[in-house]
């Protein structure tokens, strides 16, 4: 009887203690979360964290930080087989992300026996930029209640994602290379746009958004929205560019005489330069200066119409200019008067005599004055002339090459009939153009006696043909409409006509072309 006694003891020991080491057995660690930075699993040692009576999840961090617009992730699997269906449900903020692109919370993964070591993948997305926090209830459900009721909570850090410039204005100048401006980016992109296109030059690249590249041409201030499109949604930035012309000469176009020293050719500059090029070589005869910019010599050649470009630097800015070289052996060179003078000028060949004694007038060379009477003329009645036939004692000649006395400034080369036929517009018209204003100073009114519709025409009224030539340039009197006038910064018609007529007692310049 004492020895039965003892057996029973032992059956309960083994009843008490052997049955829930079975049962511990059983329970086998059996739900396991692998927490990624990135969605594909990594065979690592990842720190354990007891949750709940019975299992037991492993991540690699508490929390994840999402930087906008990114995505991340983890994945998910059971540590061993259970015996029945397991669901692990994600709860979630639907107005902060998405999981797996859904909308509805929870999120459900499903594992069955078959499956449950099968790694099932969870991708978040943010849907805006701002900074924020939130977080993904993690719970299990099953009928197998070793897997059920396990939670946890998974962090999310939501970063703001950034594109940001060192600056938000910029000023470039034309021709002169930017260098590269790269922004400060919060993620990495594969494709950066800009709306509208950059200024023509400059590009932007796909993988960092940086900036770069030489501006073609000037333009104002102009707003750019750049978006970095490194998945959704997008993040943008808005930086405002204007294009300036950082240097410039008097013109753009030069025709300079052969063995003729040409006008110091000196630069407006918008930054002081510390350093000057040109490309390519300036013609033989004529120098560059590389601290200012300036041109000088004395061409040796001559050389059809050559594309130059000079640029400048101060070590921090850049710019440049393109100018034309073309270099005669005769040219024609036209200058506004210096002095100014009342209509009575004593006839065209008073105002011829006052050009040739002219402050401005060139060393060298005859010079009449471009104006109409009686005496002079382009042509006889119809508008723009028909041929040479028509002028009398005219002051163009065709096939001529014209230029501004004061800087060689390529002006004009008149047609069969000695002008420029202009249009309804009051425009030149192409290949007879005036490329450059007669003069490059503060706009100076001249007389010329010019029709203003009837183009080249005297300008008559009624039956006197002298009512706007002040009299044939001989009358100071009080007229308030007695001549006809030019002005001196204009390209078109109006260079020849310009406004309503002028009191014949007021002091204009005089138009001085050389013979």
């Amino acid at each position: 009887m004492g020895h039965r006694y003892v057996y029973i003891q032992i059956a309960l020991f083994f009843s008490l203690f052997a049955f829930p080491a079975c049962k511990k057995v059983v329970e086998r660690n059996e739900l396991t979360l692998t927490l990624l930075n990135g969605l594909t699993p990594r065979n690592v040692s990842l720190p354990s964290i007891s949750v709940g009576r019975s299992g037991r999840i492993q991540v690699s961090s508490l929390s994840l930080t999402i930087r906008a617009p990114n995505q991340t992730g983890f994945s998910a699997r059971l540590s061993s087989q259970p015996l029945q269906n397991v669901t692990i449900s994600l709860g979630f903020d639907t107005t902060k992300i998405r999981i797996n692109g859904s909308a509805v919370t929870p999120f459900v993964l499903t594992f069955t026996p078959a499956n449950f070591d099968t790694i099932q993948t969870v991708q978040i997305t943010r849907l805006d930029t701002i900074a924020d926090t939130s977080s993904i209830a993690v719970t299990s459900a099953s009928t197998d209640t070793t897997f059920d009721g396990e939670s946890t909570s998974i962090t999310l850090n939501l970063t703001s994602q950034t594109i940001s410039y060192p600056n938000s204005t910029y000023t470039f100048y034309a021709l002169g290379s930017i260098g590269t401006i790269s922004p400060a980016l919060s993620t990495t992109t594969s494709t950066c746009a800009s709306t509208p296109g950059l200024p023509g030059g400059l590009s932007i690249l796909n993988t960092t958004c940086a900036i770069s590249g030489t501006p073609l041409s000037t333009q104002a201030s102009t707003s750019y929205t750049i978006t970095m499109l490194a998945g959704p949604p997008t993040i943008t930035t808005t930086i405002q560019i204007e294009v300036l012309q950082g240097i410039r000469y008097s013109a753009n176009s030069f025709i300079f005489k052969q063995n003729d020293p040409v006008p110091t050719m000196t630069p407006i500059v918008l930054f002081t330069p510390t350093s000057c090029s040109v490309t390519p070589a300036l013609p033989a005869g004529l120098t560059l200066n590389t601290t200012n910019c300036q041109i000088t010599g004395t061409p040796t050649g001559t050389q059809a119409a050559t594309s130059y470009t000079i640029s400048m630097t101060n070590g921090t800015s850049n710019a440049g200019v393109q100018i034309s070289i073309r270099i005669e052996a005769v040219v024609y060179k036209v200058f506004v008067s210096a002095s100014t003078y009342d209509g009575n000028l004593g006839g065209a060949a008073g105002a011829d005599a006052k050009c040739n004694a002219d402050a401005n007038k060139p060393s060298t060379g005859t010079y009449k004055a471009m104006i109409t009477d009686d005496t002079r003329r382009a042509c006889s009645s119809s508008s723009n002339c028909t041929s040479a036939a028509e002028n009398i004692d005219w002051v163009f000649q065709s096939g001529r090459l014209y230029i501004r006395s004061s800087d060689s400034a390529r002006l004009l080369s008149p047609n069969t009939a000695g002008i420029l036929p202009a249009n309804v517009s009051n425009a030149f018209t192409n290949p007879f153009t005036l490329d450059h204003p007669f003069d490059s100073g503060p706009a100076k009114l001249y007389w010329t006696g010019m029709a203003f519709t009837n183009f080249w025409n005297l300008a008559t009224v009624g039956s006197n043909p002298n009512a706007f030539t002040c009299e044939n340039w001989t009358s100071n009197a009080n007229i308030p409409d007695g001549g006809r006038a030019g002005i001196s910064n204009s390209t078109s018609y109006t260079a020849i006509r310009s406004g309503s007529g002028r009191n014949c007692n007021e002091s204009l310049h005089l138009l001085c072309v050389e013979q």
